[in-house]
Parts: structure tokens; sequence; C-alpha cells
């Protein structure tokens, strides 16, 4: 069985969509249907059932993934067992990422990377960041691109963004017109205390951007008078594009999503939050060449990103 397929199944699993998962793996979605399709008739059954929250695994489905997982850590020990500096040339990635991120600097830097090595397998792996340090720790990846708190004191951090938290409203909002702009921003600035009376679309509380937005509003004196909680920047945008509702999306997220009927205004400092993207590896594990440069790619893509 290729490890491409585990992959595609984990992806699959993890996005609860075959458009998310070809998105985040850069492939067509036919060609991930096709190939998960053929795995299935493999095994004479079924991985994935369709629910109102998304594709959901059966019984089947989680026994396969749970043994791709294992099959996918004890390969990358070997690789790192056998692969020694400079014995290589050739070789697989596996690189971490909070959830939905992997889009926001993966495609630039992909690209950057195979015009380097053009046989290179880069395979991005998605979760919380208590799941991405305990892939680190295991060495199931390489590094990863992840959000505060990190516990381990055997991982090593340098910070590559310290990104703000921008207002997100729809254009025919009446305050939509209140904002103002100041040296050095590309984009508008608001005061969020004019949004005391009015709906928010936040993050669950579950959600560790919750406790990030909670503090802004702590930090202006007020809590939302009404709130809608959805998990996902994305589809918070399509709502604030569809009606009067406003949001507080990472910055990150405003480089690479917009909408016809919205607009993204900073707030100032003395509301904000810092939202910190650490790139985190497990200190004195051997990386090899490549697993260096892709760093320093991702490195380099974070530091060229102008100021909002």
């Amino acid at each position: 069985m290729a490890l491409t397929e585990y992959n595609y199944i984990i992806a699959v699993a993890e996005e609860g969509s075959f458009s998310k998962a070809a998105k985040r793996l850069f492939i067509a979605q036919p060609s991930l249907s096709q190939a998960v399709q053929k795995v299935e008739r493999t095994y004479d059954c079924e991985f994935f059932i369709r629910t109102q929250n998304g594709l959901q695994l059966t019984p089947e489905g989680k026994r396969y993934v749970d043994a791709a997982y294992s099959i996918l850590q004890i390969h990358r020990q070997m690789e790192l067992d056998l692969c020694k500096p400079g014995a290589c040339q050739e070789n697989t990635i596996f690189c971490g990422t909070n959830i939905n991120h992997g889009k926001f600097f993966m495609p630039q830097t992909l690209h950057r990377l195979q015009k380097a090595y053009p046989s290179i397998h880069v395979h991005l792996l998605e979760g919380t960041s208590n799941e991405l340090e305990d892939k680190l720790l295991n060495g199931v990846i390489d590094f990863s691109v992840m959000h505060p708190p990190i516990k381990n004191a055997n991982i090593e951090c340098a910070l590559i963004k310290d990104e703000r938290f921008l207002l997100v409203v729809n254009n025919d909002h009446p305050l939509s017109s209140r904002g103002y702009y100041r040296e050095g921003f590309s984009r508008p600035f608001i005061d969020l205390k004019l949004f005391m009376q009015e709906s928010f679309i936040l993050a669950p509380f579950s959600d560790p951007v919750r406790d990030l937005t909670d503090r802004i509003f702590e930090k202006a004196g007020f809590l939302p008078k009404n709130t809608i909680e959805i998990r996902g920047p994305s589809l918070q945008l399509d709502l604030c594009a569809m009606d009067s509702s406003i949001a507080l999306i990472p910055q990150m997220v405003s480089e690479e999503e917009s909408r016809p009927n919205i607009t993204y205004f900073n707030i100032e400092d003395e509301y904000n939050v810092h939202h910190l993207l650490w790139l985190a590896t497990v200190s004195g594990r051997y990386l090899s060449k490549p697993v260096k440069d892709f760093i320093q790619l991702i490195c380099t893509e974070f530091d060229n990103k102008p100021k909002q």
C-alpha cells in the first residue's frame, strides 16, 4: 500500500470533506475521490458516511485511519534512523500545522522547495497544538508551524508571526463608513467600541482563538450583545458577507480569504491581543538539508508579509 493513500484517507478523515482535503493535499478532488474508492474496493468496505456535519468515519474507516497513523509514524522513524546527513538526496518531509493554516503558506513555499528538490515529497499533517506537539515528540513530523501553548521543554520554538486580529464588517453596515487610516497601514482602523450593541460571529469556546477574542472584548470593556458560534474562519466570513454580523479574524486569514461585500478593519493596539505563530522543532533531533531549507523558506515567506 502506497504511503500516499494513507495520507489521502487521513486528510479526508481530518477535514470531513473531500473538497477541503483536496485543497489541503494540492490535488484535484476527482483524483482524491478515485484514490479513496480504490482503497475501499480493496477492502470491500466503506470508510466514510455522509452526515449533516460532514463526512464521518465508519468503524472500518476508523480502524484504517488508526493503522495508517501508526504506519506513517513507523515509516518516518525508519527514515530518521537510516537517512544520515548527506546520505539522501531525495527525501520525504512531514510538516505539521494547526487546522486550516497550511493553505496560507504552503503553496508558495512548496513551489520554491520543489524547484530546489524536484523529487521531494511533502506531507502536511494538521491538528490542534496539543496533537502537533505529540507528533513532534513521537517523530511523526519533522517540524510544525503552530500556535502556543507549547508545553514540552524539549521543543524549540522560533517566533515567525505576531499577528493582529481584524474586525470584519459587511460593507452595507451603517458603521462601515466610520473607518480611518493611519500611516504605515494599508487597511483602515475603526473604533471597536462602536460595535457594543452589534451581533458577533465567534469561534466556539473549545477553540483557542475564542480565548483571544474574549480578551479583546475584555480590554474594550464590553461583551457582545448577541453571538453566533461557528468553527472555521471561512464560514464566518461567508456569513459576514451575507448579513450585518461582525467577526474578529486573525490577520493571516485576511491575507488569503476575501469576499466581495466585506471590509477588514484594524483595531487599536490598546484592545488587540497577540496571536503568535511559532515554528517548532525537537531540540537535538537531526533534520535533513531539505527540511532545513523548507523551514527557511517558510520563515522567509512570513518575513515578507506586508503590514496590514
